[in-house]
């Protein structure tokens, strides 16, 4: 066969803004959108998904109707993505534990080890070092930066790099 740029691709879910519609915020659709056009141009094999629901519906006693992995697959879907080129992992309810449950239910099973994460411009740096430090040195990691609105960028991003990376030091 031919020989991939990547074993595979990887979008990881955002919180949906607001539980009157479910939607997430733009530059998952456009992570989404992108990571299909790949997958068309056979840049990678599989598209990897990841998240349940975001921790803080948890605190807040919010219902989630549906995994964000699910909603995701059925975007890459109706986009085109064949079902058995869509990977979904549907424990994790923050970035780290998008990595680990990432690492341990699909990548290693798999022995996918080239990864390529789509993800808004504003996140890129907090899943680059998060990725290196529990995936670890065994991972290629690559990262490709889709443009979010004003208003979908996170305020805190950096104070939680911060606290991740501390939590992560040990």
């Amino acid at each position: 066969g031919c020989v991939h740029a990547y074993d595979a691709i990887v979008v990881l879910g955002s919180q949906p803004q607001e539980p009157a519609n479910w939607k997430f915020p733009s530059h998952v659709y456009s992570s989404l959108d992108k990571a299909a056009e790949l997958i068309a141009d056979d840049v990678a094999p599989r598209v990897a998904v990841s998240g349940k629901w975001a921790i803080r519906f948890d605190t807040l006693g919010v219902v989630q109707p549906f995994l964000e992995c699910d909603a995701m697959g059925d975007h890459l879907l109706a986009a085109g993505v064949p079902e058995n080129s869509i990977l979904r992992e549907g424990e994790s309810k923050d970035t780290i534990s998008n990595m680990y449950f990432l690492k341990t239910l699909l990548l290693e099973p798999l022995g996918a080890k080239r990864l390529l994460f789509m993800a808004a411009e504003f996140r890129l740096n907090r899943i680059t070092t998060l990725a290196q430090k529990v995936l670890g040195p065994d991972y290629e990691i690559a990262v490709e930066g889709v443009p979010a609105l004003t208003e979908e960028i996170y305020p805190n991003e950096a104070r939680t790099l911060a606290m991740q990376t501390e939590f992560l030091a040990p």
